[in-house]
Parts: C-alpha cells; sequence; structure tokens
C-alpha cells in the first residue's frame, strides 16, 4: 500500500506540475445584443415534424426553443444555444443536471466547447453566449433529436442530441471538418455540473 500511495503522490505532483506549466483562457460569456427581428423558423418540407431555424448572436427567438428527448424513465432537454439538462425517472425530483428555466440567460447545466489550441480562444458548440456576432447557427429540432451546425472561419461544428429509444442513454455526436488547406490543432471540452436530485 505504501508503494502504491507513493506512486500515486508522484504521479499528481506531475500532474499539478504539467497544468501550472499551460495557458489557459477565459471561458467564453454571455454577450447577447439582440439587433434583428427574432428568428422565424419552418417545417422542413421533406419532414412536417422537424423544425428548422437560424440564430445568432444578433438574431434569437424571443424565449429558448427547446426539444424535448426522452423516454419512459430517462431523458434531456435542448435549446438553441446548446444548453441542456439531463434526468432520470421524475425530470423534477431526479435531475442529474439543473435547469436554469431562466428565459433570458438559458443557462445550462451541460456545455460543449471547442478550443483553439494555438490561440487558447474556446467557444460554446451551441449558439450560447460569448460566440462571434458573424457566426449562424442552423437549429434543427426533431423527434429523437436536435442538430446544431455552424461554420466559424474554415472550420465547420456539427452536435446532435439524442436519448436512446429504451436505455437510460443520451448521446451527444461531435464532428468537426476542417475545409481550410492548413492542419488545426482543436480541442473539445465538455463540462458538467452535477446535480443529482431537484435542489442544486
Amino acid at each position: 500500500l505504501t508503494h502504491q500511495v507513493t506512486d500515486l503522490a508522484a504521479w499528481h505532483d506531475a500532474t499539478l506540475q504539467r497544468r501550472g506549466r499551460m495557458e489557459t483562457a477565459a471561458l467564453p460569456t454571455a454577450q447577447w445584443t439582440v439587433a434583428g427581428p427574432p428568428s422565424q423558423g419552418h417545417f422542413v418540407a421533406a419532414r412536417r415534424d422537424a423544425f428548422r431555424f437560424q440564430v445568432s448572436n444578433l438574431q434569437r427567438p424571443q424565449r429558448p426553443w427547446i426539444n424535448v428527448l426522452a423516454n419512459e424513465h430517462f431523458g434531456c432537454i435542448v435549446s438553441e444555444a446548446g444548453a441542456s439538462c439531463t434526468w432520470a425517472g421524475n425530470s423534477r425530483m431526479n435531475q442529474l443536471t439543473p435547469w436554469s428555466n431562466d428565459p433570458v440567460t438559458d443557462l445550462s447545466g451541460e456545455t460543449f466547447l471547442v478550443q483553439d489550441l494555438r490561440t487558447g480562444e474556446a467557444w460554446n458548440i451551441g449558439a450560447g453566449g460569448g460566440n462571434a456576432n458573424e457566426v449562424s447557427y442552423d437549429i434543427r429540432h426533431e423527434p429523437g433529436l436536435t442538430r446544431i451546425r455552424h461554420q466559424r472561419g474554415e472550420l465547420t461544428v456539427s452536435a446532435t442530441w439524442c436519448v436512446d429509444p429504451q436505455r437510460s442513454l443520451k448521446q451527444v455526436r461531435i464532428v468537426l471538418h476542417n475545409l481550410g488547406p492548413h492542419t488545426q490543432r482543436l480541442r473539445v471540452a465538455g463540462l458538467v455540473e452535477w446535480q443529482i436530485g431537484a435542489e442544486r
């Protein structure tokens, strides 16, 4: 046991030293300035049950547009901002991650970020705060899944949320596609604020 603890302590010390040498960047913060009319969506012609709309920092819906993805025992919600919360059993009493129910900021207990490792800049995969005003997000809500796509420079990002029809399983698939001639160094980070119950 002494040998194992000594190895573990050495590993922790080495990891702490590596983290101390890493450059850090501030996480994006909400900076929404709605300058145009609210987003107007439409049902997709080929699928009458799929609803599609565009959002940006300057053009957002008046309230978060949310899709509920759930089966009998498990579920989550996803908004156009990429904001999400997950529950098991009862959506109010058994929250795994929190839901703010704030129609203005649409805060999230779950967030996915992309970070450019060369510049340190990080941004939300969804249309959440801190994203550049010129970036437009294509949102598609349909039964069983939500898809959010955007292009930032020469990088296209697509994120798809779904919940298994029977099992207590949520999947988030993130696809990055480099359209440019140069190699990019990127990292995807998932941040979760655990709640495990009805109260924070």
